[in-house]
């Protein structure tokens, strides 16, 4: 293995970490959102009832 080889392993393996911290993080705020959206409507529901 040499050290070029273990550089781009670094590399990619840190892009992939980062990719999925950036894909779960902005699920979780997506979730959040979306939770937040539901929580409001359920009021409005409500109140109209």
């Amino acid at each position: 293995m040499t050290l070029n080889n273990c550089a781009e392993n670094t590399i990619s393996r840190g892009l992939y970490c980062f990719i999925m911290y950036q894909v779960y993080h902005s699920t979780t705020k997506c979730v959040l959102i979306l939770f937040k959206q539901l929580k409001k409507s359920k009021v409005i529901i409500r109140e109209r009832i």
